[in-house]
């Protein structure tokens, strides 16, 4: 197995040089494969590899409605499921052009925006010569006290190994602070593990490179040639290889035994928290932060803590050094001077990055002016009555839910009760979080006469939220504090498991997903379904894991999940036997949470507008096909399904609609078929007709 590895290594190193520009748009479109792939049907999401016709609805439902999408973009890659962020900034550039208003939160985020449009200004000595004393500090120190000195120092601005956010703790009821890792570039656990095969060792190379692109790019804006950037990249992947396997990351969590990520959030003081790493200066970087005054910290698996502590030795000194270098260097790169940015990424064939793209990257972000620019957004553009029909649809999907868990046989009286009462419980921030957006009007930022660069700038707002996160400290919770953590500008919804919440984001209502003038049907087929699957992720193989308070108390008894496995491992062999590149099958194991919650999300939205008194649901069907809409080249394909816990667009589409009932009597879909499953061999979790 070593040889293999020394193999894989060397292959990836290789690979690096290569990969660490590839994400830009495709030049031009890839020949066409000598045979067509995918089965049971043909993946025209994958540029190239299109058929001469679109398929019929009762053979190919996805290939039905995108067939004419995926014959238009043959060219480069697009998705409908992301929108189109240029909306919002279009709104926020909108409002700052407006000089009627006197929102002291626009007017910071003039001054951050100015900044990031003047490459010139940043050209001029303004970047990477503000690191170099952090950069200094961390290269120079010859022992480990001297690095924890280093980066411990009041006026370093960086936490390399922790990630530190304010969450509501399941033990108090209370804000408290949540403690994750901050442990390697990649976040995906398994893209560090030897491969399994030659399928598994194609899938870690190419999300291995992927993710590493900025790390490459940064090496070598500090002058570093491309083969020392791809070699200083490899060191690093040796030092976290030995941690990565406790990094967070939801494809480590798909793996682990059913209860496991329950047992494994804790909720601990201090001292405990401490206690699994005795080495690392655990308390030393609370103080500095200011999160040493929290009753409880929240941790999920702090084992990784243990990890982290192993590694800190005089032995790693080296490694550790060029890892908090290289972390400084990433998180810091799109403030840095954008001139020697561009003739890096120009060299690989990737295009130029514009002033208005580089702005919009930073401004957008969760931790600068991301939830200003969806506020804006949400307000000018989404209004009211977007908010109130989103939440009328997710009330009306909770008591479908309702209903399907009353009529499952499987489930145990008690569990039933829990589960209502989880139902009962769930908050819903759709378009706004509970309590309102961050408030930016305390935020202070330098003019460019006053002396403030866009860098000092970005450090400034890095400073302001820790301060004003530390003043939720042991208040009452709220669910709201997950947004603060995400970027609401970004096409996501997701269920918070932590607050038992469902949050639909701003950035996911981008390309006109829902206008004044949508009907309700092509709503519910569109975005019904997608809060059906976030509702859903309660009930789930992680979400059934937490009670209605959000606490680690399953669900269900021995008895209910012995038959909710069984269930689910039915998706698990089905999704396994999906094949998506040539020879390249569905992971079962990697997808069972993100499959389960899209096969019940659809469910209930069905259930819902045929409450509603809907019969012809042909347009709610093409509303949920042309959602997921996409093409991509081949290369992205296989990075996706290495790390994505969601099935390919197209097999989610085919495979949920085969399921449901409703399916077979819009398009008269029978046995002989290609959509064609047996009533009996459909998947289903919760309802009457469920067993295992």
């Amino acid at each position: 197995m070593m040889k293999h590895m020394k193999r894989w290594i060397t292959v990836l190193t290789a690979l690096l040089l290569v990969a660490a520009m590839a994400s830009g748009a495709l030049a031009e479109a890839e020949p066409a494969p000598a045979e067509l792939f995918g089965k049971p049907w043909y993946n025209i999401t994958v540029i190239g590899n299109l058929p001469d016709n679109a398929a019929e609805a009762k053979d190919d439902l996805y290939s039905y409605y995108n067939y004419d999408f995926a014959a238009a973009h043959q060219d480069a890659a697009v998705n409908a499921a992301k929108g189109d962020t240029t909306e919002i900034y279009t709104v926020m550039k909108d409002a700052l052009a407006d000089a009627s208003t006197d929102d002291p939160a626009l007017e910071q985020l003039r001054i951050f925006h100015e900044q990031a449009l003047d490459f010139e200004t940043r050209k001029n000595g303004n970047g990477l010569d503000e690191l170099v004393p952090y950069l200094s500090g961390v290269a120079q120190a010859e022992t480990l006290q001297q690095l924890e000195e280093a980066i411990l120092a009041e006026d370093f601005p960086f936490n390399p190994f922790l990630r530190l956010c304010v969450s509501s703790d399941f033990a108090t009821g209370t804000n408290c602070v949540c403690i994750l890792p901050n442990l390697t570039f990649s976040d995906e656990p398994a893209t560090y593990d030897e491969p399994k095969d030659a399928q598994d060792m194609q899938l870690k190379i190419t999300a291995m490179g992927n993710k590493y692109q900025s790390l490459i790019i940064a090496y070598m804006m500090t002058g570093r040639s491309q083969e020392e950037a791809a070699a200083a990249a490899q060191d690093l992947i040796a030092l976290e290889r030995t941690w990565a396997v406790h990094a967070d990351s939801s494809v480590h969590y798909m793996a682990m035994e059913y209860g496991a990520y329950a047992k494994d959030t804790k909720s601990l003081t201090l001292d405990e928290l401490a206690a699994y790493c005795p080495h690392f200066p655990l308390k030393e970087t609370m103080k500095k932060y200011g999160k040493d005054k929290s009753e409880r910290y929240v941790c999920v698996a702090p084992q990784w803590l243990t990890a982290l502590d192993g590694a800190w030795t005089e032995e790693n000194l080296g490694g550790l050094r060029e890892l908090i270098m290289a972390k400084i260097m990433v998180e810091c790169l799109r403030y840095l001077d954008r001139t020697a940015y561009n003739e890096i990424i120009t060299t690989f064939g990737s295009p130029a990055e514009t002033p208005e793209a580089g702005a919009w990257d930073i401004c957008s972000d969760a931790q600068t002016f991301g939830h200003l620019a969806a506020r804006l957004y949400a307000e000018r553009v989404l209004g009211d009555k977007a908010k109130e029909r989103l939440t009328t649809i997710a009330k009306g999907l909770l008591d479908e839910l309702r209903g399907l868990i009353s009529e499952t046989k499987w489930i145990s009286e008690d569990a039933r009760t829990r589960a209502i009462d989880k139902i009962e419980s769930m908050k819903l921030n759709i378009l706004e979080p509970e309590g309102g957006y961050r408030d930016y009007s305390t935020l202070s930022l330098l003019t460019g006469e006053e002396g403030g660069t866009l860098l000092g700038n970005y450090f400034r707002i890095k400073a302001w939220m820790n301060e004003t996160d530390n003043a939720l400290i042991g208040t009452p919770g709220l669910s709201r504090l997950t947004w603060d953590a995400m970027t609401p500008t970004m096409a996501n919804a997701f269920y918070d498991p932590s607050s038992n919440s469902i949050n639909i984001l701003p950035g996911y209502l981008t390309g006109g997903k829902c206008t004044d003038e949508t009907p309700d049907i092509e709503l519910l087929g569109r975005i019904g379904t997608v809060i059906g699957h976030e509702i859903c992720h309660g009930f789930d193989f992680f979400g059934s894991q937490f009670d209605a308070a959000a606490a680690p108390n399953p669900l269900f008894t021995e008895a209910d999940e012995t038959a909710f496995l069984a269930l689910v491992q039915k998706v698990v062999d089905y999704y396994s036997t999906l094949e998506v590149l040539p020879g390249v099958y569905e992971n079962g194991d990697q997808l069972k949470a993100e499959a389960a919650a899209d096969l019940v999300g659809i469910q209930l939205a069905l259930a819902y507008a045929k409450t509603l008194g809907y019969q012809d649901l042909e347009p709610f069907f093409r509303s949920y096909a042309k959602s997921y809409a996409q093409t991509h080249d081949q290369a992205t394909a296989t990075m996706v399904m290495s790390i994505d816990t969601h099935p390919a667009q197209y097999i989610r589409v085919n495979v949920n609609s085969q399921m449901m009932d409703e399916f077979y009597e819009t398009y008269a879909v029978k046995e002989g078929d290609n959509m064609y499953v047996a009533p009996e061999s459909r998947l289903q979790i919760w309802g009457a007709d469920a067993s295992d």
